[in-house]
């Protein structure tokens, strides 16, 4: 390998991987309620570090690109700044030589952040989405946080909880009963989860009875208990479905390719074509964003100038806006596949331009 190569891959290098491991590090807060709740409902170290593991996956996707962009318009502009892009260049050097290892390493970059969109990432998300499930059939606490957030529907809950999650008072829990299409209320002066069983002292169930009467009413059945006990899995099942479907994004990417085949007329209307789009898209960021970077991290002239960083900003959050644009546009899938792909357009056409200008000696 050239020494020019190694000069230009190590310094690209050392700044992408610090950018990677910060830009995690803030990410990762923003995933730290979701890891929290899991954390406060397990006392189990192991099934906390393998869900906050599972977390990183979803962030690298994101960290990448945007590690690019900084560490390639960082460099740029220091060897601009030192007077080391002149020097290459009236050495002889043209800038597809200079930009040739950056470029390969983008790609490379590019198949990286394309193995972990379709493979690492569903699978981590499938391991993640087990473990919830295990939580949930294991600790009903772990469900009143989930409908109390609003993320599970068909019941309602009030109570005050203690003891890091495994005890709760003045509990309240309002469910729709699927057999009989009826509500029906349990109420607790107190709840606690021991081991496997979860202990109720003075609680009150109401439930209904269908009188199998036309024009009958439904009967009405109370109990009042001092002290209940029963498995807990058996009140979390009543509250949420054992069994859970995995959608497309759970799906490695060759199992996405078997769901539908590109000859068909109606692949690129429906959501395995749209989901193949989504994750090439993901994967084309580290090659185009570096490129980008490079092309307006050079300077030229004596005066230093902020508006390689502007455009830079600029198309990298006009790229942001149409990838989540397209993301609810599932119903346009043509206008949809236009985000996904069109800002790598502008991106490669405003990168040449500024460094056709750069060749020019235009500022």
């Amino acid at each position: 390998m050239p020494i020019l190569w190694r000069y230009l891959l190590r310094s690209y290098l050392q700044v992408f991987t610090l950018c990677v491991l910060s830009f995690i590090a803030v990410l990762f807060v923003m995933r730290f309620q979701d890891i929290a709740h899991f954390a406060t409902l397990n006392s189990d170290g192991m099934s906390i570090l393998l869900f906050s593991l599972y977390q990183i996956p979803y962030l690298l996707p994101n960290a990448i690109p945007i590690a690019c962009v900084i560490a390639s318009m960082l460099l740029f502009q220091r060897l601009s700044q030192q007077g080391e892009l002149t020097a290459l260049r009236a050495a002889g050097l043209g800038l597809k030589k200079i930009l040739f290892p950056l470029c390969m390493a983008g790609t490379l970059l590019s198949c990286l952040n394309f193995t972990i969109v379709s493979e690492l990432t569903p699978h981590t998300k499938f391991l993640s989405k087990e473990l919830s499930y295990k939580m949930m059939s294991g600790n009903p606490f772990y469900i009143f946080n989930k409908i109390s957030e609003g993320k599970l529907k068909n019941a309602y809950v009030d109570m005050r909880q203690f003891r890091g999650g495994k005890r709760a008072k003045d509990v309240l829990l309002i469910m729709n009963n699927k057999t009989n299409g009826r509500l029906g209320i349990i109420t607790a002066k107190d709840l606690s989860l021991e081991g496997d069983s979860l202990l109720g002292k003075d609680v009150t169930i109401i439930s209904s009875v269908d009188s199998k009467i036309s024009d009958g009413f439904d009967h009405l059945i109370i109990e009042n208990q001092v002290a209940m006990s029963t498995k807990a899995e058996n009140l979390s099942n009543l509250l949420h479905d054992g069994d859970w479907h995995m959608g497309i994004e759970y799906l490695p990417f060759r199992m996405v390719l078997a769901r539908s085949s590109p000859k068909q007329e109606n692949f690129f209307k429906s959501s395995t074509g749209l989901e193949i789009a989504r994750r090439l898209s993901i994967s084309l960021t580290p090659l185009a964003f570096t490129l980008m970077g490079a092309a307006f991290g050079m300077e030229i002239g004596r005066r230093q100038t902020k508006w390689g960083i502007v455009w830079a900003v600029i198309l990298s959050a006009l790229y942001l806006a149409c990838f989540v644009g397209a993301k609810s546009l599932k119903h346009s899938p043509w206008t949809a596949w236009s985000c996904f792909f069109f800002p790598f357009v502008l991106i490669t056409l405003f990168s040449i331009r500024s460094l056709k200008n750069v060749s020019r000696g235009i500022e």
